[in-house]
């Protein structure tokens, strides 16, 4: 078995050509970078955005829990080189993990500076609910990257919004359900150390069954993974050591973005569909025969023509009514009014939530008094009126994005810095403080909302508007424009008499 499964994830990954790797490469990363899963190929980013959490607090704070930690009496007979290069990391880590929790702690600096041990004992308390929160709201979406790797298997070319198909169909709480209990009872199972690992390849391919039938329930799933990898739970951990080598490779850049992680992802994809075809299971929560067919690669090398491989799946494409993921969208001026006013007021929430939590007052970016920041329904409005335009094709789609998102950061991160330093736009200082601030993951963030606003954000707000109806909507629209140009005028005015 483990040598069929190298050879076949190696010509899944390297054979099918430059376009189908870039897209799994793509949708690899999409999830590593969410959070959804750990990988190594987000390890360059992780650097950089590492240095940008430690931007963001005291240095003189970070200092003090790391001399606290590291003075801790646990650590006395620990030898200097392991305090300098890994307690010393550790405790870097735990203060910087959250830069807003260490932000509140120190603003009491009696507090801080005589209570060490109460505020190491916070920061590893927010580490462990931030990350299980985080842990239990992004797990349940790696079914999608499981689907589209699957279906990589069988055909060329996957289109990259097959990631949401699995949770179309009012499907998506089913799915979030099975996954959630899944990753409970990991976590539990993992308290016992051993039996971490007996359950880990135990439950192995949970998140695979889930994506070829998201109808499946917790039980079902569980008993199916279980039979599914009875007597071969050492195989499959054995074959993912045969891949140790490349964890060697970690630390040669690129190595685990291009490489690594996608030979690891699709060896489990490999192994699921090795052991789906065991004559001794019950099959019958198998849905897709698409997947009883032989990978795409072996069908080639067979002799197929490349053209009359196009599989059919059960599992229809993610739908959101009122909108096409083909189709480009139109919008009226009334649309762009109340988008404009949506995305100013998630923008203000948004500023109002991150500057009570960092700094216990609200800061506002913008001299008006309501609660809107024009900045961020300008930037909404751009993201629907240019990306709408290019629905109709997915490269050009996806190209527009990324430069968007690109520009965006760099406008944002301009007017952050030239807002904070109250710099004029002509000193060049401004220049080199938004390009030590560009944040990647802002980047990445600015791509994802480009997505939402076009495909989801927009639609629904036009449809929203259309049931409506155009009188209710001319109303509405009238009133929020007079309300915002009051706004200005007695912000004018309370400006001019300061």
């Amino acid at each position: 078995m483990i040598t069929e499964v190298r050879k076949r994830t190696r010509k899944t990954v390297f054979k099918k050509g430059v376009k189908p790797y870039i897209g799994m490469l793509l949708v690899i990363f999409i999830f590593s970078f969410l959070d959804v899963f750990y990988s190594m190929g987000t390890k360059e980013v992780d650097s950089k955005e590492e240095m940008l959490d430690m931007e963001t607090v005291e240095k003189k704070d970070v200092d003090a829990v790391e001399e606290y930690i590291v003075s801790m009496s646990v650590f006395d007979k620990v030898p200097e080189f392991v305090k300098t290069n890994v307690v010393k990391r550790l405790a870097r880590r735990v203060a910087t993990a959250h830069p807003s929790v260490l932000n509140s702690l120190s603003s009491n600096q009696e507090f801080f500076e005589n209570h060490m041990g109460e505020v190491l004992f916070f920061l590893i308390a927010g580490m462990v609910v931030l990350g299980v929160i985080k842990f239990f709201l992004t797990r349940p979406f790696l079914v999608g990257q499981c689907r589209y790797l699957m279906e990589a298997r069988f055909q060329r070319n996957v289109r990259i919004r097959r990631i949401f198909a699995p949770f179309g169909d009012k499907k998506f709480l089913r799915v979030y359900t099975t996954m959630s209990r899944y990753n409970l009872f990991s976590i539990l199972w993992w308290l016992t150390i051993v039996g971490g690992f007996y359950k880990y390849y135990q439950y192995y391919f949970v998140k695979y069954i889930l994506a070829e039938n998201p109808n499946v329930k917790w039980k079902q799933a569980r008993d199916l993974s279980k039979a599914m990898t009875d007597g071969y739970k050492f195989t499959i951990f054995k074959t993912n050591l045969s891949y140790i080598y490349l964890t060697l490779l970690r630390y040669i850049p690129f190595v685990p973005l291009f490489i690594t992680t996608p030979v690891r992802e699709n060896v489990s994809v490999e192994m699921y569909f090795w052991l789906r075809k065991r004559p001794d299971i019950d099959r019958s929560l198998f849905i897709e025969k698409a997947f009883d067919e032989e990978a795409y690669i072996d069908r080639i090398e067979a002799g197929e023509n490349p053209e009359d491989i196009k599989p059919v799946y059960l599992m229809p494409d993610f739908s959101i009514s009122g909108s096409s993921f083909d189709e480009n969208d139109h919008y009226s001026l009334r649309d762009y009014i109340v988008l404009f006013f949506i995305f100013s007021i998630f923008g203000w929430i948004w500023e109002f939530s991150t500057s009570m939590i960092d700094g216990h007052a609200y800061v506002s970016s913008n001299n008006l008094y309501g609660p809107w920041i024009e900045v961020y329904g300008i930037f909404g409005i751009i993201f629907v009126a240019v990306l709408c335009r290019f629905k109709n094709n997915n490269q050009k789609f996806a190209v527009a994005t990324v430069l968007l998102g690109f520009i965006m950061e760099c406008l944002y991160s301009f007017l952050l810095v030239f807002h904070n330093m109250k710099m004029s736009s002509k000193d060049m200082s401004v220049i080199s403080a938004v390009i030590n601030r560009f944040s990647f993951s802002e980047l990445f963030l600015f791509i994802v909302v480009g997505f939402l606003c076009a495909y989801i954000i927009a639609p629904h707000v036009k449809n929203a508007l259309d049931r409506l109806g155009e009188k209710k909507t001319k109303v509405l629209c009238r009133a929020l424009i007079l309300l915002y140009v009051i706004d200005v005028i007695v912000s004018a005015i309370v400006y001019y008499h300061k």
